[in-house]
């Protein structure tokens, strides 16, 4: 083989060799980041909204930004998001969960709106961890406060294990959704972390969290400190 032969088999193995991290992102880890992105936006506009006291005894959150509800077929909703909970070392890495399901008596025609969902006892977290849960049949919800000063004007010593707000039209405000389905989305999982993560594990602090999801981390560790006056 002569000089010229050996420089082309050279470049071509180099070519074909090439770190994985210089291929283009696959469509489903793209979702992700722009799911990331929306979530992250949402903090950062929503966070300071929510009473201090509601936040601080929140144990974990669901962020669904974008949530579509379709009135024609019952207030159906579908959406996806990330969750997060408290752990011995801060925040948990986030979970992407998937919102499906509804009930009647929404506007006719298709609404999209941003959901918060604060979980306020153990009895809610666990029902989080498990990756999938009913809100209305596995848990109750109820509508949050909002506003200085409003924190006790609805169930608040939290007998409902998950307080919820909404966002649409400019317009955020505690929200009562009953019929809906969480559960993790075990492909956005797989395309966050690169391989199949169990919901609990994520949420127990006992998976790292991937440098995708830095901004998105630190959307949620500002509106703690905002909670706690920091």
């Amino acid at each position: 083989m002569n000089f010229s032969r050996i420089v082309l088999a050279c470049s071509l193995l180099a070519f074909a060799c090439r770190p994985a991290s210089h291929a283009e992102p696959s469509r489903e880890r793209q979702e992700v980041s722009d799911r990331l992105e929306d979530a992250t936006r949402l903090l950062k506009d929503v966070g300071k909204k929510v009473p201090g006291g509601v936040a601080r005894d929140a144990v974990c959150a669901v962020i669904l930004p974008n949530v579509v509800r379709g009135g024609l077929i019952l207030g159906a909703r579908h959406g996806h998001g990330f969750a997060v909970c408290e752990v011995d070392e801060g925040v948990s890495a986030p979970a992407p969960v998937i919102l499906t399901g509804g009930t009647a008596g929404f506007q006719l025609g298709v609404e999209s709106a941003d959901v918060l969902m604060l979980i306020t006892n153990d009895d809610g977290r666990s029902a989080l961890m498990r990756g999938h849960f009913e809100i209305g049949a596995d848990v109750s919800a109820a509508a949050g406060p909002v506003g200085t000063g409003t924190e006790r004007a609805t169930d608040t010593k939290f007998r409902a294990p998950v307080i919820t707000y909404t966002r649409s039209s400019g317009l955020f405000a505690g929200a009562v959704v009953s019929g809906v389905v969480l559960e993790q989305d075990r492909e956005a999982t797989r395309a966050l972390y690169g391989k199949d993560e169990d919901m609990r594990s994520i949420l127990a602090g006992k998976v790292a969290t991937p440098p995708l999801a830095k901004d998105f981390m630190d959307a949620i560790e500002a509106a703690i400190n905002a909670a706690s006056g920091r």
